[in-house]
């Protein structure tokens, strides 16, 4: 075969579909690389791009030889006694926040801190710890935390502070202080409360303000308008059932009496006010006009509409018969079209601690103190006397009073002057209760 004198005009391929120059080929050719297909299939362009393409990655190839500084990994020379590489060190400490210590634990790594959680022997916190104490780790590596004390966007020495300081407070000795403000957050240290007294002692009529940005102000405040002074009170409580009292009116009588009766083992006295919702419902509709009402409920707007006591059955339905099949309100009312539903009924009636008062008399007879009241006016009365009667057949002992009123009338005399004394009567008072 003779040999072509000229290279460039040698046709070169690399599949026989592309020797064959087949349409098919080139029309897959095109739809895989419709950007590049000019310079695929123009050798020119094609060793064009390459070139580039080459120069580009020793370009890249040339930056990323740079040599990086070497970095040494030094043991300790002398490792603290408890530090041991990997595992983590706990320190127990206190943050204030609004003038109040709350208990932490502080997990470490090699003396960085890196987690804080609620210390769990600290009756500040029981373990717990709130949004304010698991971001307080994050203030330790703020890149925008000063390091140095400055003035002006300039950094200063301490003896520059101490020099403007001292200027400062000459210039007020005569004034009396007049031109001082000391602003701090809640102080609740005697030692630095002390000190910021005796420069007030020294400058009378310098002021000190505390504020914080999350504070109990209003809790504060509300003490005094309730005691005339400011009371910032910490209750301690005891862990003992003996110690604890269950006590509500109403709708939380009812709670009072169920979950007395259930949890006879938490708590050790039991006071039930004017209880609702004691009896289980009737098989008939209780006011067909009411159930018709709750049954046409299907937004919001609707609700509103509603009255206390028919939005109180609808509370009583999504707390006895919640029905996640059933929108928009995901309940079961005890009526469908005027109709009674006994299934509903029955979930109901399994609800009613006249109902199942009889399951519970040994839990209510550990119980040290019972009493239960209910004004000679309130329709709820017969229900209550119902439940008196049950524990009395059954010798549990309680108390029971009719007094006179309606369900709302005496509920503040009663809670200061019958309930409070009951629980003094009743709960044990210190840690070592016989």
């Amino acid at each position: 075969m003779k040999e072509d004198a000229n290279p460039e005009s040698r046709p070169y391929w690399r599949t026989l579909d592309e020797l064959a120059d087949d349409p098919a080929f080139q029309a897959r050719l095109a739809n895989e690389f419709p950007s590049e297909v000019e310079a695929i299939t123009d050798p020119v362009e094609r060793r064009t791009f390459l070139k580039l393409m080459a120069a580009s990655l020793g370009l890249a190839g040339v930056t990323a030889c740079t040599r990086q500084p070497p970095e040494k990994i030094i043991p300790y020379v002398r490792q603290p006694e408890e530090v041991v590489l990997g595992r983590p060190l706990f320190f127990a400490t206190s943050m204030p926040l609004g003038g109040v210590a709350t208990g932490l634990l502080v997990e470490s790594h090699e003396g960085r801190p890196t987690k804080i959680e609620g210390n769990p022997l600290h009756p500040g916190s029981l373990g717990a710890a709130d949004i304010h104490a698991q971001a307080a780790i994050l203030s330790l590596y703020d890149p925008d935390r000063s390091q140095t004390l400055t003035h002006a966007g300039d950094i200063r020495p301490w003896s520059a502070f101490l020099g403007a300081m001292r200027a400062a407070m000459t210039a007020q000795a005569p004034l009396s202080g007049a031109g001082l403000r000391i602003l701090t957050e809640s102080i609740s240290s005697p030692t630095l409360a002390a000190q910021i007294r005796d420069v007030l002692a020294r400058y009378p009529s310098a002021r000190w303000h505390q504020w914080d940005p999350a504070s109990r102000e209003n809790a504060r405040a509300g003490a005094k308008l309730a005691f005339g002074e400011y009371v910032d009170a910490h209750y301690r409580t005891l862990a003992d059932r003996r110690s604890r009292g269950l006590v509500g009116h109403s709708m939380g009588g009812y709670g009072a009496a169920r979950i007395g009766m259930k949890h006879a083992d938490v708590f050790g006295s039991l006071y039930v006010m004017s209880p609702c919702c004691l009896a289980a419902r009737g098989g008939r509709p209780a006011n067909p006009g009411t159930d018709s009402v709750l049954e046409s409920v299907r937004t919001p707007a609707d609700e509103a509409k509603l009255s206390f006591f028919q939005r109180a059955t609808l509370a009583s339905a999504a707390a006895w018969s919640p029905d996640p099949k059933n929108p928009p309100l995901y309940l079961d009312l005890p009526t469908r079209n005027g109709v009674a539903q006994p299934d509903v009924l029955a979930r109901w009636a399994a609800n009613a601690p006249l109902a199942f008062v009889d399951q519970y008399v040994g839990s209510l007879r550990t119980l040290d103190g019972i009493a239960m009241d209910v004004g000679d006016q309130d329709g709820l009365r017969t229900d209550a006397a119902k439940l008196h009667e049950a524990m009395d057949r059954y010798g549990i002992a309680n108390a029971f009073e009719v007094y006179p009123g309606t369900h709302t009338s005496a509920v503040a005399d009663r809670f200061q002057n019958h309930v409070l004394p009951f629980f003094g009567r009743h709960l044990c008072p210190t840690v070592r209760c016989q």
